[in-house]
């Protein structure tokens, strides 16, 4: 990607349409999803996407989760499956909704 072809982004965990057309008004373009590890698996993936949608700011990125629960470097075979499971969950919610970088 050029230089000139960079988007202005942000990280963040709040989707709702007023703040991302609050960041669109700005020159946000796009942003990174990024929750606290107990939320992710509570995200409404339907109005994220929605939500983006309406306020014209791409779903550049996800951060996939990290903490206890979800750590694919475990060293437990069991618990270390248990993350990748999970993780590959979210993945595939989150392409389900347009994002492609993780």
């Amino acid at each position: 990607m050029k230089h000139t072809e960079w988007k202005t982004a942000i990280s963040t965990a709040n989707t709702s349409v007023e703040f991302l057309k609050e960041l669109a008004a700005n020159e946000i373009t796009a942003i990174e999803l990024s929750v606290p590890e107990w939320e992710y698996m509570n995200i409404d993936w339907e109005a994220v996407g929605a939500n983006a949608g309406k306020a014209g700011v791409e779903l550049w990125s996800y951060h996939l989760p990290f903490g206890d629960s979800v750590d694919i470097s475990a060293n437990e075979a069991e618990r270390r499956a248990r993350a990748v499971d999970k993780n590959k969950e979210l993945i595939k919610k989150a392409c389900g909704i347009g994002i492609k970088r993780f």
